[in-house]
């Protein structure tokens, strides 16, 4: 029930639910492997969905997304062998927690930096507070 209504809040506010619900795991005791392995899963489910949108709009240029996927792909097979190494050279898995941690602060922090901005907008009067533009400007 609680992950459930953290993935709502979580999509109501843009960050994704894997985002949001790694740390809920994780108190409520689910193994951190786990935790990040589910949270993954979520945040490529949505990665997934927000693709398909943007490819049936017309508005992927293909020629970076092709370059952008194999940067991605290669990101992650470096990153997991480097967070296998790190763990297995601790002995510990407190490793990962970490880096949930950090990813949770730095979504947080540009969430907030995003409500700033909009709310610099909606004082500066160059948008109403129920006036949303388009992303691209």
């Amino acid at each position: 029930m609680v992950c459930s209504l953290a993935g709502v809040v979580a999509g109501l506010f843009g960050l994704g639910g894997g985002v949001v619900k790694a740390p809920l795991m994780l108190e409520l005791g689910v193994m951190a492997d786990v935790a990040a392995a589910t949270s993954a899963t979520m945040i490529a489910f949505t990665s997934a969905a927000a693709c398909c949108v943007y490819v049936g709009f017309g508005l992927v240029p293909y020629d970076y997304g092709a370059v952008l996927l194999g940067l991605g792909l290669a990101g992650s097979v470096v990153g997991q062998l480097a967070t296998t190494r790190i763990v297995k050279a601790l002995g510990r898995r407190s490793f990962i927690v970490f880096l949930m941690t950090l990813l949770m602060a730095l979504a947080t922090a540009a969430a907030f930096n995003n409500a700033l901005g909009s709310w610099a907008d909606v004082a500066a009067g160059s948008m109403g507070p129920w006036e949303w533009g388009g992303v691209c400007g």
